[in-house]
């Protein structure tokens, strides 16, 4: 049976109905002769990728290439109604309403995965009916964007919230905790993985130290990290992902026993 690579992230590492076979996690997935699978969607939180992690350990991957986001991204409920049943929103009684939204038994499925040029988004196995929308703070307020499937009210409250309650200091860490967990819940799984892009920085940080080198490689982005005309999605040309497949080909050849 054909092993399966599993690509989890953002923007970067999510490939494209675009540019079929043309992203560098699917340049891999070929060279090794491997299946492959994109569960990396743009602008997905931290908290999301991990779900995604925890989607490939259950699948039994037997590669799992690894990218995380920066810390500018929310994972906030899906509400079925703007209004409390009583008509008013804020009284004691009602705030409560919709607790429980997200099904820890569900894990990656709670995730809204909108219809995009994200491949992922074509998998067969996610929800219709999501609990939870993750995206970056820019997009949930954009009026045309994936924001459409926020009430007005919540719209305001996270204005409210970046403004008054947010430290991004405070959310890189708890992204880094979140993600140093499942992180070792996947090395205790056994199954190969290797972390290519962190834009978390978590290494530099003091985090991670007990992961081997040869597991983390994260390449440098911020070359690519400039405007180009009909992005596919992944922020790149063609050419720039010869170059990352080339790049992340190389480490997992010198470094991994597959």
């Amino acid at each position: 049976m054909k092993k399966t690579l599993f690509v989890c992230g953002s923007s970067w590492s999510s490939a494209s109905t675009k540019t079929p076979g043309q992203h560098h996690g699917e340049l891999l997935a070929t060279k090794l002769g491997y299946d492959f699978v994109s569960l990396a969607r743009g602008g997905i939180s931290n908290a999301a990728v991990c779900l995604q992690i925890e989607y490939a350990i259950k699948q039994q991957a037997d590669l799992v290439l690894i990218s995380f986001a920066p810390t500018d991204r929310w994972d906030i409920p899906i509400l079925d109604s703007e209004f409390a049943p009583s008509g008013e929103k804020y009284i004691d009684q009602a705030v409560n309403r919709n607790m429980g939204r997200y099904d820890i038994r569900q894990g990656l499925i709670n995730i809204h995965y909108n219809p995009s040029v994200d491949l992922s988004s074509t998998n067969s196995f996610l929800s219709q009916h999501p609990t939870m929308l993750s995206h970056t703070f820019n997009t949930i307020l954009d009026p045309d964007g994936t924001g459409t499937l926020l009430t007005k009210s919540q719209k305001t409250s996270i204005k409210m919230f970046i403004a008054d309650l947010m430290d991004v200091n405070w959310k890189w860490q708890i992204d880094a905790w979140c993600v140093d967990s499942c992180l070792r819940r996947l090395a205790d799984s056994g199954i190969e993985y290797l972390i290519h892009i962190d834009q978390l920085k978590l290494k530099e940080n003091n985090f991670l130290n007990w992961m081997p080198d040869t597991r983390y490689m994260n390449f440098d982005v911020t070359p690519y990290e400039v405007e180009i005309r009909d992005d596919p999605g992944y922020h790149t040309g063609l050419d720039e992902q010869q170059h990352m497949f080339a790049t992340i080909y190389q480490h997992i050849e010198k470094n991994f026993t597959l």
